[in-house]
């Protein structure tokens, strides 16, 4: 590896800490290491490349105390720079690159939370689990078997996770509100982003994540819906994605999308379905499909089933285009009734 910056690593005693001193750690220093590799079909020559690797040495309650970068490459050049945000920029220039080129970053950061001096060695945190920011094991789900339903709970002292609602505020356990992360390698701000989207960040380093979700009282998170694809009715939130599990439980549906048409807060929910090949189109299975519907979910989120043809959809299918659908509904004229 060639050194880009030769800034040494402290060497720490090894031990594996207990996973329970694990949410105890008030002040908690470690070493991060991130890689990042790119494989070429062809080789490359004078390749620039630019990389943000690394934050702001304050970032919330986590502080970074030193880093090194290395690249994987002869003859490799790097330099560095501050952004505006104070985040470090490098820009490597390496003369000839075969098929593949890894950059490899490695920091010591230390986070410190109120009111205590724990201190928890670097080289304890070899244990995996400090890697994974959410995790369900099957003891979870066999406590509770409503947890199968989440997406786990945060295992590591090196990623926060909160629900908060539109002013910042964290939010009780139950109330559904946006999902904030932190940790120490967040960016404080978008690569290039000028000005910075100041919405995307709450003070303390908090980075919005723009998805909807709650946690419950032992801390696991459930996820609930994209922020920008809230159907906004007179009578309350309505979340496209319950509505679709709804209506797919009907079985001639092959697809749903679901969204909300009209003006925000007068919303009407919608529920485009692509029929499988055998079923026919026809006012009783429709009426059928939103009556199955309506017995799962609250009355004012019961949907209008309309039959499409086919739905806009990324990622081969797995995920429905909810902005585009709503495009393609309005011009079809299904705004109403």
């Amino acid at each position: 590896m060639t050194e880009a910056r030769a800034d040494a690593l402290p060497s720490t005693p090894q031990r594996r800490m207990p996973h329970r001193e694990l949410p105890d750690a008030g002040r908690l220093t470690y070493v991060l290491r991130q890689r990042f590799s790119y494989t070429y079909d062809a080789p490359v020559r004078d390749l620039d490349h630019r990389l943000v690797v690394v934050p702001p040495r304050r970032h919330g309650d986590q502080r970074r105390r030193r880093h090194s970068i290395t690249v994987s490459a002869a003859g490799a050049r790097t330099t560095h720079r501050r952004d505006a945000a104070g985040n470090i920029v490098t820009r490597s220039r390496v003369p000839l690159v075969p098929d593949r080129v890894e950059f490899v970053v490695d920091a010591v950061v230390e986070r410190v939370g109120p009111g205590t001096d724990v201190l928890v060695p670097a080289a304890a945190l070899t244990d995996s689990r400090l890697l994974r920011p959410t995790r369900l094991t099957a003891a979870d789900a066999a406590e509770d078997s409503a947890r199968l339903g989440s997406v786990g709970r945060a295992a590591s002292p090196l990623v926060e996770v909160a629900v908060v609602d539109d002013d910042g505020a964290r939010l009780p356990a139950g109330t559904v509100g946006e999902i904030v992360v932190r940790s120490a390698m967040s960016s404080s701000c978008y690569w290039q982003d000028k000005p910075p989207a100041a919405d995307a960040f709450l003070d303390g380093g908090w980075f919005c994540s723009r998805d909807l979700g709650y946690l419950d009282r032992d801390r696991f998170l459930y996820y609930v819906d994209r922020s920008h694809d809230r159907i906004q009715t007179a009578h309350g939130s309505v979340y496209p994605h319950a509505v679709e599990e709804a209506v797919l439980r009907h079985h001639a549906v092959a697809a749903c999308g679901a969204v909300g048409l009209g003006e925000p807060g007068h919303q009407e929910v919608v529920a485009a379905v692509v029929l499988k090949d055998h079923e026919l189109a026809g006012d009783t299975l429709v009426e059928e499909i939103e009556g199955g519907a309506r017995e799962a979910l609250a009355e004012h989120a019961a949907p209008r089933v309309v039959v499409v043809e086919s739905l806009p959809t990324v990622l081969g299918g797995a995920k429905v285009r909810r902005d585009a659908l709503r495009e393609q509904l309005t011009a079809a004229g299904a705004a109403s009734r």
